[in-house]
Order: C-alpha cells, then sequence, then structure tokens
C-alpha cells in the first residue's frame, strides 16, 4: 500500500503522500465493506433458499387439510393422550393437503425436528405425516421407539392403511391402532 501511495503521489504532483495514504485507506475500507455486504446477502439468500414451510404444532392431531371431523379429531386426540399417560410415549398425526414439490421424507423429517415429539432425552415420539394430494404417508419414529417400531414395521404399517385413501378419518385412526 505504501508503495502505490508513493506512485500515486510521484505521478500527481497535488496529492501529497498523507493524501495518497488516506485515499487508498478509504479505497480498502470500501472494499471490505462491499465484501461483507456481499457475504450478508449471500448468507441471507442462503437461508432463505433453505429455509421451508413447517407446519404450527396445534397439539395431538394437526389437521391443516381439514379431512377429519371435529369427533374423529377429537376422538383421536383423547386416544393419543390416554396412550401418551400409559407409556410416556407421544404421538402426533399430521395431515397436510400438499408438501409440494417436496419429498414426504424430507418434509417429514424436518417436522419431527421442529416439533421435537417425545420426551427430552428418551427421544420416545412418533410423527404421523400424511400429504393428501400425494396420497403419501410418512411414520418418523424417535430413537428411543426403534426398539418398539422399526422402519420396517412402519413401513408395513403404512401399506396395510394404504387400502383407506378415500377415508381419510378411518386411515388416520387405523395407521395409529395398528402396533
Amino acid at each position: 500500500m505504501w508503495l502505490a501511495a508513493l506512485a500515486l503521489a510521484t505521478v500527481e504532483p497535488h496529492i501529497t503522500l498523507a493524501g495518497a495514504m488516506n485515499h487508498y485507506k478509504k479505497r480498502r475500507a470500501l472494499w471490505h465493506v462491499a465484501a461483507a455486504i456481499t457475504l450478508l446477502v449471500c448468507s441471507v439468500l442462503a437461508v432463505a433458499a433453505e429455509n421451508k414451510w413447517t407446519p404450527r404444532h396445534e397439539g395431538r392431531v394437526t389437521d391443516l387439510a381439514n379431512v377429519l371431523s371435529v369427533s374423529d379429531r377429537d376422538r383421536l386426540t383423547k386416544m393419543l393422550a390416554r396412550y401418551e399417560q400409559e407409556t410416556s410415549h407421544q404421538i402426533a398425526v399430521l395431515l397436510v393437503p400438499t408438501v409440494s414439490d417436496e419429498s414426504i421424507e424430507s418434509f417429514s423429517l424436518r417436522v419431527a425436528n421442529v416439533w421435537r415429539i417425545g420426551l427430552r432425552g428418551l427421544d420416545n415420539g412418533i410423527l404421523v405425516a400424511m400429504a393428501m394430494k400425494e396420497r403419501k404417508v410418512r411414520i418418523e419414529v424417535g430413537l428411543g421407539m426403534e426398539r418398539y417400531i422399526t422402519n420396517a414395521t412402519a413401513q408395513s404399517i403404512i401399506g396395510q392403511v394404504s387400502a383407506f385413501v378415500g377415508q381419510p378419518s378411518l386411515g388416520v385412526r387405523r395407521t395409529v391402532l395398528v402396533r
């Protein structure tokens, strides 16, 4: 920087060495500010690209697709509460109209991580996620529950209830009741 300032002061006689140094310091500071702004914008854009919609946890049964009747939702909620009292295992059911361009697997895993179903330290939660438009079901099992319900068992349960695609209320009940 000293060498560049000296060269500028030599070429431009009206500029002193101190003035040239000040000019380069300002220019360098401007580049640092521009670099910081660029990094900030890039990080905000990266976060925005990763920030996908996650539904709000409304309780044991979250029916954003509006496929369950009020009585079915209440009955299922009471059944899940009773099960939790008996076992301490937590089960949440989520029905969404669509997962859009996302796979049911990544959607349900993100929801399970955000909702944090299950007791801390035990990881004994289960999320049953259903995307109505895609006709997809996914069961996310916490690590503490895998000795009871393996991924293979979860897939088997999904296979058994897939016949109830046209009857969502019955399908949800059968998914949760199958052990």
